[in-house]
């Protein structure tokens, strides 16, 4: 084969299209509207710029192959963090040097909003549905108090709210928080007082039009906790999972406790551990 031919077959390779891409290996470009196909990843892509998708389009945007363009969010950005609604709304969260928190809100129809600033550093992210979510931190608070933040749609975030009622927290403690279908925002916080021996895991719930509730125990009193996990479920149903330690044996054992509407928290289960057999 003459040299020539061979170049003008490797220049068609380079700049094929998604068009000649189906030809040559069967990929299914050309893609619907609202997508473009990326050459690259040889895949189709969401494409916010171009004309909305056909309706039932965005239906089978979790399809293999469906994704969209990398955008840069932000440069010195630090402690980046997603979290996902159930009806697909998702918030991306994160810090940027000399500006506290930050965060942005994408929907299925409209994409990513504009990045705007949060009242506190999140560490923690509860989503519900309709866009509405809860954002729980501390780190900016120097006295140490457990702050929220309420987010809706039409309304963006609320100024903080101190969650916690201790007078005196020794630093800023560990928090964890979930939101469910109805709004309903449950807030699971570790307290360390200055003046304590001991520490403990408490809870908050925050129901729309009502407004906080009281300060709910979750853990018990022996020893020093920590907290480790909070899921909460679209039904309002929670569980936190905490390390508490055995004073008497010093280990720290792994315990859990389930939350529902209408009952509370359920007593603490511990699980097993090392010596325990089994």
């Amino acid at each position: 084969m003459r040299p020539l031919p061979l170049l003008v077959l490797l220049l068609l390779a380079i700049v094929a299209s998604c068009t000649d891409l189906v030809a040559l290996d069967g990929h299914p470009c050309p893609c619907a509207r609202g997508y473009t196909c990326h050459v690259g990843s040889q895949s189709c892509v969401r494409d916010y710029n171009g004309p909305q998708p056909d309706a039932g389009t965005l239906a089978d945007a979790s399809a293999p192959g469906i994704w969209t363009l990398p955008a840069e969010v932000a440069t010195d950005a630090s402690g980046a963090r997603l979290f996902s609604a159930p009806d697909g709304n998702v918030f991306l969260t994160w810090t940027l040097v000399g500006l506290g928190g930050l965060a942005q809100r994408w929907t299925p129809e409209d994409g990513w909003s504009s990045a705007g600033s949060t009242p506190v550093a999140f560490t923690d992210v509860g989503t519900g549905r309709g866009g509405n979510a809860i954002g729980v931190g501390g780190a900016g608070d120097p006295t140490g108090h457990v702050q929220a933040s309420l987010y809706s749609p039409a309304t963006g975030w609320s100024a903080v709210q101190q969650v916690d009622t201790e007078t005196s927290p020794a630093y800023v403690p560990s928090v964890r928080c979930g939101m469910d279908g109805a709004g309903n925002a449950l807030v699971v916080f570790r307290v360390v007082c200055s003046s304590c021996t001991t520490s403990e895991i408490e809870s908050r719930l925050y129901t729309p039009g009502a407004g906080w509730g009281p300060i709910t125990p979750v853990s018990g009193t022996g020893g020093s906790v920590f907290l480790v996990a909070m899921a909460m479920a679209d039904n309002g149903m929670a569980v936190v999972a905490y390390g508490q330690t055995d004073e008497v044996a010093d280990a720290a054992n792994l315990w859990a406790s389930r939350y529902t509407p209408s009952e509370g928290w359920s007593p603490p289960q511990r699980f097993p551990g090392r010596g325990d057999g089994g």
